[in-house]
């Protein structure tokens, strides 16, 4: 009916659908989206199987693959062109960390598609010389191809959209997450340290993929220096990546293996931050870190490099300090002052924040919102 606002399904373009921070925020905003019964299907550039794949289709989403730039720039775009000339959809999110890759949507645009979401997810990037080409190309060109931009961060929005969309033409959707489930729960906590082999040590954790920009060799430098001070601690490290095995051999070189516990990829991200005692993220550069938001909503003290986005903080429980700064000022911030109690009361304090998934959700459904004319 002429003037009737529907809303759609929406296709999300993604890499992969592996764990990972934007894949994180994807599916928890997808698990809420369904109880409305809207749906999201998936575009990655990946021939394996994610993560991901099997919850997506029980959720109701397709997942469709075509392959990434690496294999092939004209190869790529051909097999777009095919998909968008086989499916109809009259809303796509592209969720990316840079503007140098966005054939996406300009595959999307050519097909009449009407809404045409940007998401930026990153605050920097370290990219190759073409990277660093094609964003000074692309970027120029996102008020034409794009119908809707969106950043996760103030940060975000400044490193994907530069000076050629005004601020208030962009939309700031934060990584959002169910935050009831990560209340602390002094039950839960002792059945996954059980699990894991952990008694009454101090655990020191991260969650993140092994890739430059976490920083793993200062967190096995930052709890290297901390065990060589209280033997009775273990580092935790929930995640895979590309740089797993370089840690790994660092963590044997250093002669800490027995007090270093790699989790590999983890859907139960709600109970191992239950068995942490401090979490801790010297990242170079973050878009808006959601592990961050889960930490703080289990009531874990964080430390972090003052390079994240003030925008996460969303309590007291976050020092930042500088890269640059010394080991011992990373030690000294490792400090326990919080009992079980306050770490349920935190919780509690930032249900009705930004970073709520039902709230989120609500600011999404109005730009996939459609109106057919």
């Amino acid at each position: 009916m002429k003037g009737e606002i529907y809303l759609v399904r929406v296709l999300q373009i993604v890499d992969s659908m592996d764990c990972g921070g934007i894949q994180s925020f994807i599916m928890n905003v997808f698990r809420e989206a369904k109880k409305k019964g809207v749906v999201f299907d998936f575009l990655v550039t990946v021939s394996r199987k994610c993560e991901y794949d099997e919850e997506i289709k029980n959720l109701g989403g397709k997942i469709y693959r075509v392959p990434s730039r690496r294999e092939g720039i004209l190869k790529n775009i051909i097999e777009l062109r095919k998909f968008f000339l086989s499916h109809n959809y009259e809303c796509v999110h592209l969720h990316a960390s840079s503007p140098s890759y966005i054939e996406p949507l300009i595959m999307s645009k050519k097909f009449n598609i009407p809404k045409r979401v940007l998401h930026s997810h990153s605050s920097s990037n370290v990219n190759s010389l073409y990277h660093r080409i094609m964003s000074s190309i692309y970027r120029p060109k996102l008020k034409k191809i794009a119908t809707d931009y969106l950043a996760c961060s103030e940060e975000a929005a400044k490193w994907m959209y530069g000076k050629y969309i005004p601020s208030e033409d962009i939309v700031i959707i934060p990584n959002s997450i169910p935050i009831d489930d990560f209340k602390f729960d002094k039950n839960d906590r002792d059945k996954i340290r059980r699990e894991l082999g952990i008694a009454n040590e101090l655990v020191i954790g991260h969650v993140g993929r092994f890739v430059h920009a976490k920083n793993h060799e200062k967190i096995v430098d930052v709890f290297f220096n901390y065990y060589s001070r209280n033997p009775e601690s273990v580092l935790l490290l929930v995640g895979d990546g590309v740089l797993k095995k370089e840690v790994k051999e660092k963590v044997v070189r250093l002669g800490i293996e027995k007090n270093v516990i790699f989790t590999g990829i983890r859907h139960d991200i709600y109970n191992l931050l239950k068995a942490m005692d401090i979490f801790i993220m010297p990242s170079y550069y973050e878009g808006l870190p959601v592990t961050l938001v889960e930490a703080q909503a289990s009531g874990l003290p964080c430390v972090v490099s003052d390079s994240i986005t003030k925008e996460v903080k969303v309590s007291d429980l976050i020092t930042y300090i500088s890269l640059d700064s010394e080991l011992d000022e990373w030690l000294n911030k490792i400090n326990i002052d919080i009992n079980f109690n306050e770490r349920v009361e935190y919780n509690e304090k930032i249900k009705d924040t930004k970073f709520q998934v039902k709230n989120v959700l609500e600011n999404l459904l109005k730009i996939y919102e459609v109106n057919i004319k």
